[in-house]
């Protein structure tokens, strides 16, 4: 199975962080909100207006509000892993949790 996932990373006055969003709108959405909604003056262009423009072109539009030294980027990921490989896994992990619950049970019966 392939999954397609995005990345969104900045460095500016707040530090460095990252974080990993299920779609490209999502993504932009939080980097809208994190370099560009807290610096929009509505008075002057509406912020529906400007998430509107941003969604065309983030980098341009971020351009008119934060500073030179802030980089962000996103970018797409895709990975592919096996579903049998999950489920796999997953039906180890309850067994050790099985065996885990039955000698407790087991012990303390014995005590």
């Amino acid at each position: 199975m392939k999954l397609t996932v995005w990345t969104l990373a900045w460095d500016n006055a707040n530090g460095t962080g990252a974080m990993v969003l299920p779609t490209e709108e999502a993504a932009l959405a939080a980097m809208f909100d994190m370099a560009v909604a807290d610096h929009v003056d509505d008075n002057e262009e509406p912020r529906e207006q400007v998430f509107a423009r941003f969604m065309d072109d983030p980098y341009e539009v971020m351009g008119e509000f934060t500073s030179p030294m802030d980089t962000y980027s996103h970018e797409s990921h895709s990975v592919e892993f096996s579903l049998l490989d999950v489920a796999r896994q997953a039906i180890r992990g309850k067994l050790a949790d099985l065996r885990v619950t039955y000698w407790r049970w087991r012990v303390s019966r014995a005590a």
